[in-house]
């Protein structure tokens, strides 16, 4: 009796799994359909019928819906059926009427829908003809604007009697064609209703008024000279024009002067301009590459209001000391972040001030021309020494000689030595003579 029970159990579990899976299976499936009455015009009702297979005969049918969206026919067969499906095959014909359709060539998508879903789907055409003579029909001259501009409509109508002219519902003009300026963004339902010989009909469009699209390059900026601004035009236009013809969304500005874009979405337009400057920076000077005695102190100053400093060893004064050999530089940031830099040469020279070169003893500075020199170098010496036999000696800065030779003051005191020879770089120059001795330092470029 227990194998039994069990065995009665198990037939009713497969029953109910196998009930179960038809409930949710393809019950309802959409064989064909057909328009009875054709051809179809649009002042009669259209009919359709569609061939239903049901494979549960306990599937209700609930009625019919049907919507119509632009050139879009779609039709709906609505059914429904419970956990358990009692399994026959059924083939049924719905016949739906569609109403007077306006005249028009449709896709026409019947579904079949069991328990709120789609389960099957066919397709098909249909064209409805126009049985009153004026056939309606009208062209706009653009189907989106820019707020501000103007459309024209053209009517392109057939057979027409008269005429009416409807925006957003609202009657406006009854001439052939209708034009008008949009100063008011949003969407537009244009409607024209032909006549003719005892009958009317009527056609829709719509037209987009939007706005323009707005740009803004920012105020007018001013930037150290090196720097760049980069100047953006926005995203989501259709195209961009800047001053300089480039299209790209960014332009990278590096020079002084007025720039302009022109950006365009939708047919319209919008333009900015921005003027771009340059901080006036004042160099650092820090002087010529120069020359200084062993033990003595050159102090190299690179001092401006406000600005702050980086010299070579990073140290942060306005000035720095130099008592050694060497090249020497500066970064100064002056208070609108723009840096200027400069760099210096010292040469130490050890024989400064040295004694018993001459039979006067200690040398005398005199100024050399010109000064950094490329190929030749004169010197004006005190007066009393014009006519006096020199030994000239060229020293560079580790102090080795590179040239020597005898030379005599001319009678305005006057000596000059070609040196073009000689590389770039800081040399000493010295003079001697039997009553006195003079020195200078000068550059070679």
């Amino acid at each position: 009796m227990q194998k039994h029970y069990s065995f009665l159990s198990g037939f009713f579990l497969v029953m109910f799994l196998i009930s179960s899976f038809l409930v949710n299976a393809q019950n309802i499936q959409l064989q064909s359909s057909s328009f009875p009455s054709l051809p179809a015009t649009s002042c009669t009702n259209t009919q359709l019928d569609v061939s239903v297979l049901k494979l549960c005969i306990n599937a209700a049918h609930n009625g019919n819906t049907f919507s119509i969206s632009g050139n879009t026919i779609t039709v709906s067969l609505d059914y429904s059926l419970g956990p358990i499906c009692l399994g026959a095959l059924s083939m049924n014909t719905e016949n739906i009427n569609l109403g007077m359709i306006p005249a028009g060539t449709y896709s026409v998508v019947i579904q079949g829908v069991l328990n709120s879903s789609v389960v099957s789907t066919i397709n098909t055409s249909l064209t409805v003809n126009s049985c009153c003579s004026a056939v309606p029909g009208f062209t706009p001259s653009q189907s989106t604007i820019c707020v501000g501009d103007s459309i024209y409509f053209n009517n392109t109508s057939t057979g027409a009697s008269g005429q009416q002219w409807y925006e957003n519902n609202v009657a406006t003009v009854t001439s052939a064609n209708y034009g008008k300026r949009y100063n008011t963004i949003g969407v537009y339902t244009i409607k024209l209703v032909v006549s003719g010989t005892a009958c009317s009909d009527s056609i829709t469009k719509t037209i987009n008024v939007t706005g323009p699209p707005i740009v803004n390059l920012g105020s007018d900026r001013t930037i150290c000279p090196g720097d760049q601004a980069v100047l953006d035009a926005g995203a989501g236009r259709d195209s961009i024009v800047w001053s300089d013809q480039s299209t790209l969304r960014n332009l990278i500005v590096t020079s002084q002067g007025t720039y302009y874009v022109e950006v365009f979405k939708n047919g319209c337009s919008d333009k900015d301009t921005v003027t771009v400057s340059f901080y006036n920076v004042i160099d650092v000077d820090l002087g010529n590459d120069t020359v200084i005695c062993a033990g003595d102190t050159l102090e190299l100053d690179a001092t401006l209001t406000g600005a702050t400093y980086k010299w070579q060893n990073n140290t942060t004064q306005s000035s720095f000391k130099v008592y050694a050999a060497g090249t020497y530089h500066v970064e100064r940031t002056d208070a609108n972040g723009c840096m200027a830099r400069d760099t210096i040469t010292v040469a130490v020279d050890t024989n400064c001030n040295t004694s018993g070169l001459g039979e006067n003893g200690a040398f005398r500075e005199v100024s050399v021309y010109p000064n950094p020199v490329k190929n030749r170098i004169s010197v004006n010496l005190p007066l009393g020494s014009s006519k006096v036999l020199f030994t000239l000696e060229v020293y560079d800065v580790q102090g080795k000689l590179i040239k020597s030779k005898n030379i005599e003051a001319d009678s305005a005191g006057r000596l000059s030595t070609d040196v073009s020879a000689i590389n770039p770089g800081v040399y000493t120059l010295r003079l001697m003579s039997k009553d006195e001795n003079f020195t200078a330092h000068w550059i070679k470029e």
